[in-house]
This record gives structure tokens, C-alpha cells and sequence, in this order.
């Protein structure tokens, strides 16, 4: 077991000297999937992966990939790769099932996981994606809950909560770039507490793409009852959103 660890930690840093080398020609560092360095045997197996380099965008800006938690409790992990055209996935490379990735982390399982990484990590590489900048999210937290810019130098974001209206302002004129309300869901309730009990997807986050212009949104369905819905993804290009 030790001796096929080493291998992988070997391999790991072939890999990222080969990124490196290659991100130094054009400037940028190239996104990939990885794992956090130490074992910790108390931890659940979906901690072992580190993404925070996501969503990325693919160099001809036709692609995005993000790392996609899914199921009940948000255990399972894939790695999807979708159209910028169409917000739709045209890949998923599975890394943890739901029952998997709330399992605790071990020697076993995480050799496992080593070998999912590469068929991502290998598209990632060929299309050479590289990070989107974070633009904004949603702070839940906050009384009312409101928008927090990332990158306030390009826009700043509003978030009504009322409407669950979001708002895009240019920093640099004060023109609107983007205002993005997703219809309600279902205004049908049966919960006799909540009879017209609705459902409706809050664009919660965003991550700009300033060469192509392009926002991915992370959308979270929202409702009284609080429901455990999926979250979703949509790639909006300001310039046509005008």
C-alpha cells in the first residue's frame, strides 16, 4: 500500500510539474481535481477531494466544468462538464456516489478515488480549462439576506428577497448587465400551515468569465417547506443578456 502511494504521489507531481510548465507558456494555471494531502480517518470520504479551483471554463470558451454535488445530503460527486451554448451537460465523470462519499476516508478507499481523478483530469488538461473569477454569492446568513460582490471592480450584485430577483450592475457605468428572476415553481401547497406554499430557483452565486463575458449561475431551488431539491447550472453571456 505504501509503495503504490508513492507511485500516485510520484505521478501527482509529474502531473502538476507538466500543468505547470505548461500554465508558465500561456499564463495561466490550468484546473484540475485534487486530494487533500493527509489522512484523516474520522472525516468523511467527499472532504478527501479539493476543488476549490471551480467552475473552470475551457479555452474556447465552449465548455464549463464544475464540480457537482448531488443527493440527499450532498455526498455525491461528479465532475460535470457543460455546454456554454445550451447550460447542458454533455459529460459527468463520477468521483463519489451518494453512500460512498459519506463514508469515512481510508487507505483503500482513497486509492480508489485516485484512479476516478484521472479521466477528468485528463479532459481538463486537453481542453486546457482554467478557473472562472467568483463574481458573488448569497449570503443566507444575513438579515435580510443579501448579495456579497467578489469582484466589485466589475459589478456589484443585488438580491431582493422578495422577488428572488438578482441584479448585475456595472461598477464602471452603472448599467444593469444582467437581472435574473426565475418564475415560482408550484404555488400548489398541501402543508395546511403553508397553503399557498411556493418553490423557486434563487440564483444564489456567480462566476464571470471576463474574456467571453460569461456568468455561470449555481441556481438553489428554494421553498417554505423546505424541501431538499437539486441544485442547477446556467451559463448566461452578458453581452446578449442586454
Amino acid at each position: 500500500m505504501l509503495q503504490r502511494s508513492m507511485t500516485h504521489g510520484l505521478l501527482a507531481a509529474a502531473a502538476v510539474l507538466l500543468l505547470s510548465m505548461g500554465s508558465a507558456r500561456g499564463d495561466v494555471a490550468l484546473v484540475q481535481v485534487g486530494m487533500a494531502p493527509a489522512l484523516v480517518s474520522t472525516r468523511a470520504l467527499l472532504y478527501d477531494i479539493e476543488g476549490a479551483d471551480f467552475p473552470a471554463i475551457s479555452a474556447d470558451r465552449k465548455e464549463v466544468a464544475v464540480l457537482h454535488h448531488s443527493g440527499d445530503s450532498f455526498t455525491a460527486i461528479a465532475v460535470d462538464i457543460l455546454s456554454v451554448a445550451t447550460s447542458k451537460r454533455l459529460k459527468r465523470f463520477v468521483l463519489l456516489t451518494e453512500n460512498q462519499g459519506g463514508k469515512q476516508t481510508s487507505d483503500a478507499a482513497r486509492e480508489v478515488l485516485w484512479d476516478k481523478l484521472t479521466a477528468p483530469n485528463r479532459y481538463l488538461a486537453a481542453k486546457r480549462f482554467v478557473s472562472m473569477t467568483p463574481l458573488y454569492s448569497i449570503e443566507w446568513r444575513d438579515n435580510p439576506p443579501q448579495a456579497k460582490d467578489l469582484l466589485p471592480s466589475f459589478a456589484q450584485v443585488r438580491y431582493d428577497l422578495q422577488t428572488g430577483e438578482v441584479t448585475i450592475i456595472a461598477a464602471a457605468d452603472g448599467k444593469i448587465l444582467l437581472r435574473m428572476r426565475r418564475p415560482v415553481i408550484d404555488r400548489s401547497g398541501t402543508d395546511p400551515d403553508a397553503p399557498k406554499s411556493f418553490s423557486q430557483q434563487v440564483p444564489e452565486a456567480g462566476w464571470l468569465d471576463e474574456q467571453s463575458q460569461n456568468v455561470l449561475l449555481l441556481l438553489q431551488t428554494m421553498t417554505r417547506d423546505e424541501s431538499t431539491y437539486p441544485v442547477e447550472w446556467l451559463v448566461v453571456n452578458l453581452d446578449k443578456a442586454k
